[in-house]
């Protein structure tokens, strides 16, 4: 009998939205394929994983990307991201040879991000197959915010060849134009369903 088919997932915390979207098609995925094994990695608490995730998973409970440096729930701090952006690709192939050799040891069927870039470069270099899926990717947004700095070409390359080494990217609608991923598969918009509580609020509401 063959071993159950082991997906290795990687959600952002940069928030809960990344959750929000990944977690709807983990319990699909699940749904039709109940043996299926595992591995979230995320910075994200337990908790709040297994709160939007109805199958079993192992935790990995760390960060491979941050997104944006935030002043508060929707203020930006460009300084202090560009300075976190230099710090990580001045260590760039040590990072991605880090995540390869994780994946080595894992040995997951597939590599699925929203939308850490940085497991799709260490998946490429394990030969191992990966997706990434978001309405958004950090690579749009690192150039809308920093191509004009002399600094920037080269990590926002990087960021690239990273989205673009995955199989394709699903684009969840409504989303960012992606026009420099040709991998690019626009998918409908993802939700969790809710359940039908009318009653019980016309109880509470009188």
């Amino acid at each position: 009998m063959n071993p159950p088919a082991h997906l290795f997932v990687d959600i952002s915390a940069h928030g809960f939205g990344h959750l929000a979207q990944a977690a709807p098609v983990l319990d699909a995925l699940t749904g039709r394929l109940p043996d299926l094994r595992l591995t979230i990695r995320s910075g994200l608490p337990t908790d709040k994983l297994q709160a939007r995730i109805s199958a079993r998973f192992s935790h990995l409970q760390e960060s491979s990307d941050f997104g944006y440096v935030m002043h508060d729930a929707v203020s930006l701090d460009l300084d202090a991201t560009a300075q976190a952006y230099r710090r990580q690709h001045a260590r760039w192939d040590e990072l991605v040879e880090r995540d390869a050799r994780l994946f080595s040891g894992l040995q997951p069927d597939l590599v699925f991000s929203d939308v850490a870039y940085l497991p799709l470069a260490g998946a490429a270099r394990a030969g191992i197959p990966s997706v990434a899926m978001c309405s958004l990717n950090w690579a749009e947004l690192f150039a809308h915010f920093f191509s004009s700095e002399d600094w920037a070409a080269t990590i926002h390359r990087q960021m690239l060849d990273a989205y673009q080494s995955a199989e394709c990217f699903l684009r969840v609608t409504p989303g960012m134009a992606m026009a420099d991923l040709p991998r690019l598969r626009p998918v409908g918009p993802i939700a969790a369903r809710g359940s039908d509580c009318r009653q019980a609020l016309r109880a509470q509401l009188g």
